[in-house]
């Protein structure tokens, strides 16, 4: 009881070096290790804003408290592999978690629901990271991630908020747009509880799938909401539709300004990108206007807006800029 306090301690602390301390002692002391204690030592692994470790360092220990439980002849259950991939997915560990629930299949463990929403979530964030062109990758990927949403629906697991959202989002990235739809269908009939997180998006799968008035027509709903009314993300949101002129992003951007205008929402640089924040704001930023240590907001290709810095511009014909996502620690 005594050590079961302790790695709770540690684990509230996010500090893996005290878990593997007392892990250590326990051998010592002649202290059986059970699961739950592994349980807390895997957890505070977790990468949060009061984590001081880097992901290498996490990964670590991940791998060795994973090694250390087996070589003590513990059975790993579907709580020990969800907290494991928890774990990892906190650092975006996709490569370790198919490893892992490729073990899972193999050991024949039933997977919880939320096990398996994190597998589609490391789904969501694989095809996030296949570079475009890659049409072969891309369908795999998402046939892989349809096969575990059809995998929770057959065996009767709830399908919750992380799980939509994974399938709508992940539709809009592969371009399966009938299996978006078909997705917020289910969603609606399973009354799953409305989030900013949901709504937006549906809003990007509209967009992308050239349903802009279906996307606009949202905003009633969520202005109506007591829980996800619009905030200045949901207009962002709205200006990251694909355009096919220079036309269409003004008349897209000034129909969102005007929404802005009647709901009272002051415009940010969160709600503006590229040529729609010159509608917006009314300040020019042209290609050749640039310098390196500007910041921006631009797109991903996933739809979704983070702020970049300017670190390389190409003077040739292609006017190229090569900016540095600040969020993500990636130069594009």
């Amino acid at each position: 009881a005594t050590f079961r306090l302790l790695m709770w301690e540690a684990r509230m602390n996010h500090d893996p070096d005290a878990a593997q301390r007392l892990l250590d002692r326990m051998q010592v002391d002649g202290v059986p290790r059970e699961p739950s204690v592994y349980h807390a030592a895997i957890c505070s692994c977790l990468f949060t804003k009061d984590q001081l470790l880097p992901p290498s360092r996490l990964r670590y220990f991940l791998r060795h408290f994973d090694k250390t439980m087996v070589e003590d002849g513990i059975a790993q259950s579907a709580e020990t592999y969800e907290h494991l991939i928890n774990a990892y997915t906190s650092f975006q560990g996709i490569d370790d978690n198919m490893l892992l629930f490729a073990r899972l299949r193999a050991e024949g463990i039933a997977p919880s629901a939320r096990l398996l929403d994190l597998v589609l979530l490391n789904f969501y964030h694989l095809l996030l990271r296949i570079p475009p062109g890659i049409a072969d990758d891309l369908e795999s990927t998402w046939a892989q991630m349809r096969s575990v949403y059809d995998e929770m629906r057959s065996s009767g697991l709830a399908c919750d908020e992380v799980t939509y959202m994974c399938m709508i989002r992940g539709a809009s990235v592969a371009g399966d747009f009938d299996a978006g739809l078909a997705s917020v269908e289910a969603m609606r009939r399973d009354n799953v509880a409305m989030t900013h997180g949901l709504y937006h998006s549906m809003m990007r799968l509209y967009l992308h799938a050239g349903m802009p008035d279906s996307a606009f027509a949202l905003l009633p709903e969520m202005d109506a909401s007591e829980t996800a009314r619009p905030l200045p993300k949901t207009f962002s949101t709205l200006l990251q539709g694909p355009v096919h002129s220079e036309e269409e992003m003004v008349e897209n951007a000034r129909r969102v300004k005007d929404l802005m205008d009647d709901m009272g929402v002051a415009p940010t640089t969160k709600t503006s990108t590229g040529k729609e924040q010159r509608v917006l704001s009314g300040a020019p930023k042209a290609v050749a206007d640039l310098v390196v240590g500007d910041r921006l907001n631009c797109r991903w290709r996933d739809g979704t807006v983070h702020q970049a810095e300017v670190v390389e511009l190409d003077a040739g014909a292609s006017s190229r800029v090569y900016v540095h996502f600040v969020e993500e620690n990636r130069r594009m």
